[in-house]
């Protein structure tokens, strides 16, 4: 199988580890692109998060210290798509990919500064198989 390790502060700050099974099969369509959101926003860990791609919601309410199921989309993707992350009310992140299909992202936030709202996250592809 294909893992995500995890590890996060829980609500006494300790140490917590996490897998979660990765899913890199390709999307079912060859114009298809699988994303994917986890939460990990431990400066906030109230906060659940929301991801949308060209305004498609990908993601809703992902609370802390979890995976959203991975979403396909079949709608044509171009170089100027964007994907969004938001506190599930305002745009937090946005990220313009390059999209070469069929591929699958996922979006990993880290952190978000409460005084200025910017995002600590690692947006990464992986091929399809």
């Amino acid at each position: 199988g294909d893992y995500t390790l995890m590890v996060y502060l829980d609500g006494s700050n300790a140490p917590t580890a996490k897998i979660i099974e990765d899913n890199n099969t390709a999307p079912v369509t060859s114009s298809g692109v699988k994303f994917r959101l986890i939460n990990l926003a431990a400066n906030n860990q109230g906060l659940q998060l929301s991801m949308s791609v060209n305004s498609v919601s990908i993601a809703s309410n992902i609370p802390y210290a979890t995976a959203s199921a991975y979403t396909e989309i079949t709608t044509p993707q171009t170089t100027n798509s964007t994907a969004e992350v938001s506190n599930c009310a305002a745009a937090l992140v946005s990220h313009t990919p390059v999209m070469t299909l069929p591929n699958i992202f996922t979006d990993i936030v880290v952190s978000i500064d409460p005084n200025t709202g910017a995002v600590k996250d690692f947006f990464r592809s992986a091929s399809g198989t």
